[in-house]
C-alpha cells in the first residue's frame, strides 16, 4: 500500500474545495438571476435550443401582425 503524503492530501483537499466553491457559485449565480443559462459556455446545447425558440417565436409574432393588418385591410376595402 503507498503512502499518502500529507503534502498530497492537502493538495487533493484544496483543489476539491475549489471545485466545490465553483460549483456553488455557479448555483448562487443561477438562483440570483433566475436564470440556467447565464452564458452561451454554461450548456451549449441548451443555449442552441434557447436561441432556436426566441427566433422561432419572433418569427410568429411577425406572422401574427401580419395577419391583423391583412385583416385589418380587408376590412377597409370591404366598406370602401
Amino acid at each position: 500500500m503507498d503512502r499518502i503524503t500529507l503534502v498530497g492530501l492537502n493538495t487533493s483537499v484544496i483543489s476539491n474545495n475549489q471545485k466545490t466553491l465553483a460549483r456553488l457559485s455557479t448555483y448562487q449565480e443561477q438562483l440570483s438571476t433566475g436564470k440556467k443559462l447565464n452564458r452561451i459556455s454554461d450548456d451549449v446545447v441548451a443555449a442552441r435550443q434557447s436561441l432556436r425558440y426566441r427566433a422561432d417565436e419572433n418569427a410568429t409574432g411577425k406572422y401574427l401582425d401580419n395577419i391583423d393588418k391583412s385583416l385589418a385591410y380587408m376590412g377597409a376595402t370591404d366598406t370602401a
